[in-house]
């Protein structure tokens, strides 16, 4: 929450985008734990390649991430995302047997304009995953 405090204060506009991995309690039981993890890392992973120097990502907790990016327009923040979202489908994950974990995400992404207030911030973009989740999940709402 620091860094997102910093950010408005400098007055730098972005992206914040909420992801969270659809039906992934359904990953862990049906092919473990580990593989959970290995989905976990992955998404991880594809977060850091879109992570820019100013900006900032990780796991808010159980199979949500948050990224922030600065300096996006709107259309760039959508267009973004739905390239995070492909990428993520396309994770070649395999069971402990072999067979292909199929990965899909659902994302709420909020445009912040300069001097943005964090909460309000948070607060909209979490609305927007609620809301692609609601809607059939694997999109991205923004």
């Amino acid at each position: 929450m620091e860094d997102l405090d910093a950010t408005s204060q400098r007055g730098i506009s972005g992206a914040l985008l909420f992801l969270d991995l659809d039906y992934f309690k359904s990953i862990n039981d049906r092919y473990g734990h580990a593989t959970g993890d290995e989905a976990l890392r992955c998404t991880g992973r594809v977060l850091a390649r879109y992570q820019g120097q100013s900006d900032f990502a990780g796991r808010l907790g159980g199979e949500e991430f948050g990224l922030f990016q600065g300096n996006l327009t709107a259309a760039e923040m959508l267009m973004r995302c739905e390239e995070i979202r492909e990428e993520i489908a396309r994770i070649d994950l395999r069971s402990p047997s072999g067979s292909k974990v199929r990965m899909s995400a659902s994302v709420g992404v909020f445009h912040c304009q300069p001097g943005f207030h964090p909460h309000s911030c948070l607060k909209a973009a979490d609305e927007n995953l609620y809301q692609a989740k609601v809607s059939g999940r694997n999109m991205v709402i923004g």
